[in-house]
C-alpha cells in the first residue's frame, strides 16, 4: 500500500467523494500521510489487510494505554 498502489473498492463511494472534492488525486492519501506522521515524530504507521479490506494504525505518542475491550485511555 505504501507503494503508491491504490484500488478503488466501493466505486459509488469514490465517485461520490470525487463530486464532493474529498479524493484531489486518486492514491495520493498515504503518500501525504507519511511526511505528516514522520514530522510529528509518530511512529511508522501499521498497514493490515488484503485485497478486500484495509486497516492503517497511525500511534499517537504519550502514555496512553489501551484496555482489554481496545478502548485508548490517557493522551
Amino acid at each position: 500500500m505504501k507503494q503508491d498502489y491504490s484500488k478503488i473498492r466501493n466505486d459509488a463511494l469514490a465517485s461520490v467523494f470525487e463530486y464532493m472534492g474529498y479524493i484531489e488525486h486518486w492514491g495520493s492519501g498515504i503518500l501525504r500521510v507519511m511526511p505528516e506522521v514522520r514530522d510529528a515524530g509518530l511512529s511508522e504507521p501499521e498497514f493490515l489487510g488484503g485485497d478486500t479490506d484495509l486497516r492503517i494504525n497511525i500511534y499517537r505518542n504519550g502514555s496512553e494505554t489501551v484496555s482489554d475491550d481496545g478502548i485508548v485511555m490517557g493522551l
